[in-house]
């Protein structure tokens, strides 16, 4: 992680750390630089470390993942997009926020990282 952190010092905050897998020290890091994180179905295998990481990730900062067809919630099973879900609704009980909180921020830190034409927020 201290590697990818010195590479990316000066690439601006618009930058995604995809399955954020640092300790509370990279996690401080990451988001003085205010990077995006994205998190998937380790958040499941790890659930004590990633409790106390999710919990201190602010929303603005949250993207969802699932790295298909890798990094399941189970080690040894395929994870497949659909599984987003899953991980949205796992944050939301650890960040005590309701799922439609996550699903829509998250959507719309993806919608403005990627430059998304969509507008999650619609019903």
């Amino acid at each position: 992680m201290k590697d990818t952190l010195d590479i990316l010092k000066n690439r601006g905050n618009n930058v995604i750390i995809h399955c954020f897998s640092g300790n509370m020290k990279s996690l401080e890091e990451v988001l003085d630089r205010n990077y995006y994180l994205s998190f998937g179905g380790i958040i499941f295998r790890s659930k004590k470390k990633y409790r106390n990481i999710l919990k201190k990730v602010p929303l603005e900062n949250l993207l969802l993942e699932t790295d298909a067809p890798f990094l399941a919630k189970k080690k040894r099973d395929r994870s497949k997009p659909w599984f987003i879900r899953e991980v949205a609704e796992k944050i939301a009980e650890i960040k005590g926020s309701e799922f439609s909180e996550i699903w829509n921020i998250s959507g719309e830190n993806a919608r403005e990282v990627y430059d998304l034409p969509i507008n999650f927020n619609e019903n």
